[in-house]
């Protein structure tokens, strides 16, 4: 269950990964939204389809948590059946105020429901992220009915989809660094932070630098957008910070393969799939701990403790002209990737975990 089930979205893709899991066990399995995006090759059902469903004992109810749903919080009030949330977490409101009411309003509402559902109900919680596991814990649910599975992906997909050439070849042939940062324009997301690390790099190395920020902007925290726009040209940094929007895949897989390196200065991730998806393609990741990102990123990866523009800037110099520097982290990176999040390794580890709530019937 979900709100929105949608292609080329991170829950989306999650579901996703579930379905097939069940799917390829011969475990009957659908599922439920208000607003249908995508492969109509998962199957789903109605509102009336779902309340004959959570009455029979022996059903599972996955809820991928992640904003506030008032009809999903009622379906889980009167299941029967034993419930799984399946935790992403939810932006803290503090991100969005001077931004955005509504914004404010319904993350506001998303973390005291998060709080109802922890304290009220006997669930079981599948959290994204050992930090999200950790806020479930904090409200005083059962650790032995929590568990920690990264999110299924769609990262090696990307492997059968062509580059776009004329992309990838300007990225390749010019001599300016190219740093990249995948994510949509919001405020938890460090946009800001990428705009004075940004400064801090053109006054210590020159001007021989883009920032790539692949990912759409949202209208509704316009504020935010223009306040993006005011340090850009404060700073004079219209030629060196790059807003694409939202691209096609095949242009995304260019820019992870023609950058020297990616940058994650967010501020708030509950798990973090592009950390992982760039690790698996080989650009080496430079990033500051918050939140989910240490984690995600693994073991010996470049991750500062704190924001420090100079610093981050630093190393971003360093790993793009020091080949030796950037192999290893490469190198690294995939270790992490291979021995953790393969989606046949979160299989493995999903299955555990369900087979767990359903007794050992699945089994």
């Amino acid at each position: 269950m979900h709100q929105t089930f949608a292609d080329g979205d991170a829950i989306g893709h999650d579901i996703q990964g579930m379905y097939d899991v069940f799917d390829k066990m011969n475990v009957s399995v659908a599922v439920f939204c208000e607003y249908n995006l995508a492969d109509p090759k998962y199957r789903t059902i109605d509102a009336t389809s779902l309340r004959k469903k959570i009455k029979v004992k022996n059903n599972i109810v996955i809820y991928h948590h992640s904003i506030h749903w008032e009809f999903g919080e009622t379906v889980l009030q009167q299941a029967s059946c034993q419930i799984v949330v399946r935790y992403h977490n939810i932006t803290p409101t503090k991100f969005f105020k001077g931004y955005s009411k509504k914004y404010v309003q319904i993350t506001e509402a998303g973390r005291l429901q998060t709080q109802r559902l922890a304290e009220n109900y006997n669930f079981y919680w599948l959290s994204a992220s050992n930090y999200n596991n950790l806020e479930i814990l904090g409200y005083g649910v059962d650790v032995a009915s929590t568990d920690v599975v990264a999110p299924f992906h769609k990262i090696e997909h990307m492997d059968d989809v062509p580059a776009n050439q004329n992309v990838l070849s300007t990225l390749i042939r010019t001599s300016m660094v190219n740093v990249l940062f995948i994510g949509r324009v919001a405020s938890n997301k460090g946009h800001k932070r990428i705009c004075k690390v940004a400064r801090a790099y053109k006054e210590l190395f020159g001007n021989n630098f883009v920032f790539w920020i692949v990912g759409g902007f949202d209208n509704e925290i316009s504020k935010y957008n223009e306040e993006l726009q005011n340090y850009i040209y404060k700073w004079g940094l219209q030629d060196n910070v790059i807003f694409t929007q939202k691209v096609p895949i095949e242009t995304l897989k260019s820019y992870i393969l023609g950058c020297d390196l990616f940058l994650c200065v967010s501020e708030h991730e509950g798990f973090c799939v592009p950390l992982i998806e760039c690790q698996y393609h080989g650009l080496p990741v430079v990033a500051c701990e918050s939140t989910a990102i240490g984690e995600t990123l693994g073991q010996e990866q470049l991750l500062f403790s704190e924001f420090d523009e100079d610093l981050i800037a630093s190393a971003i110099h360093e790993v793009a002209t020091d080949k030796e520097t950037s192999s290893y982290l490469i190198e690294k990176g995939r270790e992490n990737y291979y021995s953790r999040f393969t989606n046949e390794i979160l299989a493995q580890r999903f299955f555990q975990f369900i087979d767990k709530v359903s007794g050992g019937t699945l089994s």
